[in-house]
């Protein structure tokens, strides 16, 4: 698939992540640049699908919602993920459902860990049951749910490893 940025930087302190690359600014684009952008690589690429690489392409969720409404008014119809997980505290059931019209094909979460005794040490800035309900919010939209995990966070053992595997199983992430 073809890649495309909206933003750049993000404003969280996720221990896992080198804010580094991107800085801790979170920094947009226009978003009519970056569907002129998609509509010259169809035409010069003839691209099929897209992706939306970033690390927090959701952090503004009516953000999230012009984005499909350009791509829809600009007659986009090319399905696209976005493959660095989105953040569940940041997702709306509004934004689900454009994604969903604009063609998005499946919603993946940064979930890392859901066991109570580590989630804390990935210093997200969110909480478990937020993680949670946005799961259930993934599921009742229609999408695949799909998360991304991280095993040996700070204080992981084989047995909270195994609990965190468990516990999604138990969820019905896609694979």
């Amino acid at each position: 698939p073809y890649s495309v940025m909206t933003s750049r930087g993000c404003p969280y302190s996720c221990i896992f992540c080198n804010s580094h690359m991107s800085g801790r600014k979170w920094r947009t684009r226009d978003l009519e640049d970056v569907v002129r952008e998609l509509e010259q690589a169809i035409a010069t690429y003839d691209i099929r699908e897209f992706m939306v690489q970033e690390p927090v392409f959701n952090l503004k969720p009516e953000r999230v919602i012009e984005f499909c409404r350009l791509l829809r008014e600009h007659g986009i119809r090319l399905p696209w993920f976005s493959p660095s997980g989105l953040r569940a505290d940041r997702l709306t059931p509004e934004s689900l459902a454009a994604m969903k019209e604009a063609g998005c094909t499946e919603i993946k979460i940064g979930v890392e860990t859901l066991v109570p005794e580590i989630f804390p040490a990935v210093n997200k800035g969110t909480t478990l049951e937020k993680l949670l309900a946005a799961c259930e919010m993934v599921r009742a939209s229609g999408f695949p749910l799909r998360g991304s995990f991280i095993i040996g966070l700070p204080g992981d053992t084989y047995a909270t490893a195994m609990e965190n595997f468990r516990r999604a199983r138990a969820l019905n992430f896609a694979s």
